[in-house]
């Protein structure tokens, strides 16, 4: 038996991490799914530090009002830290609300749905193993990182500790023949992908031996260290330079208070709010905007890199 080979005491342990929000950055090891495809892989659980088989984190992002260029940052929720760019996203709601009491009506008879201008996604890491890569077969057997929105992380809470779960449970973390393979169906929809036919199944062709299964255990990615963390006064200066557009006479003046409202997650009804970076929408709030594609601006850091390579907003 494995040095480290996973076990049930460590899935016990994975399923109340997954429940926590608790930063670096690089994403060459992101996984990408172009549309058209099957893609079968095998979720790996972190054994050093199952604390860290997950990173759950919000993304705020939007097109810059001086230079149209896209922008992005890990927010400082992630990390329970109060966030200027999300208070703003919040202040931003508020403000349309108060003048909205009563959300008009459209030619189609629909309530029109607020379009905020920061969009605030909630995304999941987690270490996942190439099995079969029809559109990068050179990536089979490599271990890359599994960004999940809300249509994958949903297929992975059923088979964790919902309905099917007694099927799957530990087995979705089982890199042995007695594993289940997450298999990602990337399908056209629109303008989007979606990857809302992805499922879990247990007919797999993949048999690692101990020996494998430690080498894999081997490969697993700081899943903390994709992002670079911005600092408050970082953020601050992002909202002031990309949002509010300030000149250099008003970075003088008094800065706007900032909100204190909490941020709460629902899940959102996107068709393609799943691996690409997509975002939560409170229940009482109408859907956000997606933030529109544009080519790479060094204040994105790192986050543009591996958006300019997938197919959605992802």
């Amino acid at each position: 038996m494995a040095k480290n080979k996973f076990n049930v005491s460590m899935f016990e342990k994975i399923k109340e991490t997954l429940k926590k929000t608790e930063g670096g950055g690089s994403f060459a090891n992101i996984m990408k799914f172009p549309e058209g495809h099957t893609y079968t892989i095998r979720l790996i659980p972190n054994v050093d530090n199952v604390d860290d088989t997950f990173f759950h984190h919000f993304i705020n992002s939007w097109t810059s009002r001086s230079t149209g260029k896209y922008v992005s940052a890990i927010s400082l929720q992630s990390f329970g830290e109060q966030d200027p760019i999300t208070d703003q996203y919040w202040r931003e709601y508020q403000a349309w609300k108060k003048e909205n009491p009563n959300p008009p009506v459209g030619p189609d008879g629909k309530k029109i749905k607020f379009e905020n201008p920061i969009s605030n996604k909630e995304q999941w890491l987690v270490n996942a193993l190439w099995v079969d890569n029809p559109a990068n077969p050179e990536l089979n057997g490599t271990v890359q990182i599994l960004r999940m929105g809300y249509q994958i992380k949903s297929l992975v809470d059923d088979a964790m500790t919902g309905d099917r779960a007694e099927e799957f449970g530990p087995a979705i973390f089982d890199l042995s023949k007695d594993g289940a393979d997450l298999k990602i169906k990337a399908e056209k929809q629109g303008e989007y992908t979606t990857f809302k036919s992805s499922f879990f199944t247990s007919k797999s062709k993949l048999d690692l031996s101990d020996e494998e299964i430690e080498k894999v255990y081997e490969q697993v990615h700081d899943l903390k260290a994709v992002y670079t963390v911005k600092t408050k006064e970082e953020l601050e200066k992002m909202l002031e330079d990309h949002f509010f557009c300030e000149s250099s006479e008003k970075k003088n003046e008094p800065k706007k208070q900032l909100s204190t409202h909490k941020a709460t997650t629902v899940v959102d009804d996107d068709p393609d709010d799943d691996i690409p970076m997509d975002f939560d929408t409170p229940k009482e709030e109408p859907k956000k905007t997606k933030a529109k594609k544009a080519e790479s601006t060094p204040v994105e850091d790192d986050v543009d890199e591996l958006l300019a390579g997938l197919d959605l907003e992802d």
